[in-house]
């Protein structure tokens, strides 16, 4: 079988704010969630630098077509 997304991986950098204000993350218990139209898978190998929350999406991964979005 041939991976057609292999090499389409998408690196995900999402910047938290509260009030407008940069939200720092570090030190709390966060679980993050990739949903789409027809399931909610929970992301594991995600960093946390700050606000920031760094992750790759890898093309091997991207198995369903259409809208994504993140839960954290």
């Amino acid at each position: 079988m041939i991976d057609h997304r292999q090499g389409n991986d998408l690196a995900v950098l999402w910047s938290i704010f509260k009030d407008g204000e940069p939200f720092d993350l570090r030190g709390r218990s966060l679980k993050l969630y990739l949903k789409n139209l027809h399931e909610r898978k929970e992301v594991v190998d995600f960093s946390v630098t700050g606000n920031e929350i760094h992750w790759t999406f890898y093309g091997k991964d991207q198995d369903t077509l259409g809208k994504h979005s993140l839960i954290l």
